[in-house]
């Protein structure tokens, strides 16, 4: 299933066999290297002001709700140290800034979407903005992506050029 990063913030998190609910998904954590969602960041109902973590490999289930098989996974991110190597870097997608290979500055990312069955990014949505107002809104694919660092997100030229083939003709039923 596709799953776009503004839609999953605030998905419940459930006992898969019990129904219970566990907590909510507050952020996500990305391999920048790979672009695969490796956990996510996770406000419990047992620990409201503590931040915790799942990771992706300990869903049994996407649904309307994310289902978790064990709740003792959810845990401290520096337990993991996977999860505690992503953090250290501290690089982020969302709000990062992105240039193409000849420094051309794109706009921020804004959102992305990946797919549940492996937890790769598909797309990352960027708009250009000023004050309030957003323009240039563009979607990239990850094919384009080159790297992905702490001040930018570097893509390749091509994903900006426009297509040459001819549009096809309507077709009118009447």
């Amino acid at each position: 299933m596709i799953i776009h990063y503004l839609d999953s913030i605030g998905i419940p998190l459930l006992h898969f066999e019990t129904g219970e609910l566990l907590g909510m998904i507050q952020d996500f954590i990305i391999r920048t290297e790979t672009g695969r969602i490796e956990g996510f960041w996770v406000k419990t109902v047992a620990h409201p002001f503590k931040n915790l973590i799942i990771q992706t490999h300990d869903i049994v289930g996407w649904k309307k709700n994310i289902y978790l098989k064990d709740p003792a996974r959810i845990s401290e991110p520096y337990e993991i140290i996977r999860i505690a190597q992503i953090l250290e870097k501290g690089i982020e997608v969302i709000g990062n800034r992105v240039i193409t290979e000849e420094k051309k500055y794109l706009g921020k990312v804004y959102d992305f979407d990946f797919n549940t069955d492996d937890f790769l990014l598909r797309t990352i949505c960027v708009e250009k903005r000023f004050l309030w107002f957003s323009y240039q809104r563009r979607i990239i694919s990850s094919d384009a992506i080159i790297e992905i660092l702490s001040a930018y997100i570097k893509v390749k030229e091509f994903c900006l050029k426009k297509s040459n083939l001819p549009l096809e003709e309507p077709i009118l039923e009447v």
